[in-house]
């Protein structure tokens, strides 16, 4: 026969995320709540409540100081840094120096081939000169001044004739002014006495010239 009054117990499968159900001596079923953050205890990655988390970023520990014989060694090391250093820069201005020497000589030899046949054009000059009308001997002179033009050019030298420009004090140098009646020619060079040369956006030597001025 069936004992109609005992309880049977039933036991329910834990679910996930949810209290185990556990049968007590009399048979119920009482719930028993194991969930890790009930206690207080340490959570699913094992890590503190926020009362007892270290901060280690506040207490990174600094590197200690050298000293004695290590302060020393490393004193030397900066100063042998610093000789190779400056022995490196000396070398370097040395190298240059001897860049910019061998430069020079180098556009000064170019130079020569063209002052040279300046100098044969000059003398062929001096020679039919003797044998011949002036006009003959202006040619002669007109082909030995384009040859030096054209050699100063190799080299990286221009003439300027500023006939006709504003007058500029940084480019030109004023020896007289002129009285004009144009407007237009006030304040501007109005005839050149000796041109001037650059090199590059160097100047090497002003130009003398004359100023227009209007009469008071």
């Amino acid at each position: 026969m069936k004992d109609q009054g005992r309880k049977i117990p039933v036991k329910t499968p834990p679910q996930q995320d949810s209290a185990p159900l556990e049968e007590d001596d009399s048979g119920a079923f009482t719930v028993n709540d194991r969930r890790h953050w009930a206690d207080g205890v340490e959570d699913a990655d094992g890590v503190e409540d926020a009362d007892g988390v270290e901060n280690d970023s506040n207490e990174k520990e600094q590197e200690p100081v050298p000293e004695g014989k290590d302060r020393d060694a490393i004193i030397r090391q900066l100063l042998e840094k610093l000789e190779s250093t400056e022995q490196e820069f000396e070398n370097f201005k040395k190298r240059l120096e001897k860049d910019l020497e061998k430069q020079v000589e180098n556009r000064i030899k170019s130079m020569f081939p063209m002052l040279l046949e300046s100098i044969d054009s000059l003398d062929r000059s001096l020679e039919t000169g003797t044998q011949s009308d002036v006009k003959t001997l202006v040619t002669g002179m007109e082909l030995l001044r384009q040859q030096l033009l054209k050699a100063l050019g190799e080299i990286g030298i221009t003439r300027i004739e500023p006939m006709g420009e504003e007058f500029d004090p940084a480019l030109h140098e004023a020896i007289s002014t002129m009285p004009v009646e144009d407007k237009g020619l006030n304040g501007k060079v109005v005839s050149v006495i000796r041109p001037a040369y650059v090199s590059g956006e160097k100047l090497i030597r002003p130009a003398q010239v004359i100023v227009g001025k209007l009469p008071l």
